[in-house]
């Protein structure tokens, strides 16, 4: 087989490759799955507590309670969690009007919970 003829006999394999690639699957189609909700149990008749309202500040009591969240110092991230805003705010709220609580621990920076929860509830209280 001379060159040219191999050149050939490569571009009509390519050319068989692309066709037999090229050409489309059949369509197959596929029914919708459907899940059902689970049924959320009735809460009627217990003596549970309710739950608060949204943006509550949670109590002491149920901060122990909930064990986790029960830290009386605060990071910048947990006290931007607090206020709902970014850390950067918290920089500025800082920066600009003295955020209260802030306790240094060497060269890091803490917020006792309790002053900033108070600092909200003042915050609030003049607002409304």
């Amino acid at each position: 087989m001379s060159g040219k003829q191999a050149k050939l006999r490569r571009k009509l394999d390519r050319e068989k490759n692309k066709q037999s690639v090229a050409s489309p699957a059949p369509s197959v189609r596929v029914a919708p799955v459907v899940v059902p909700k689970p049924e959320l149990p009735s809460t009627q008749g217990n003596n549970l507590p309710s739950p608060p309202p949204p943006g509550a500040i949670p109590s002491e009591a149920d901060r122990r309670r909930e064990g986790s969240d029960s830290s009386i110092l605060l990071t910048l991230v947990e006290v931007a969690k607090l206020l709902k805003v970014s850390q950067r705010t918290v920089q500025r709220l800082e920066k600009d009007q003295g955020l209260p609580g802030r306790v240094f621990l060497g060269r890091t920076v803490r917020y006792h919970r309790e002053i900033i929860e108070k600092w909200i509830l003042t915050r609030v209280a003049t607002h409304e």
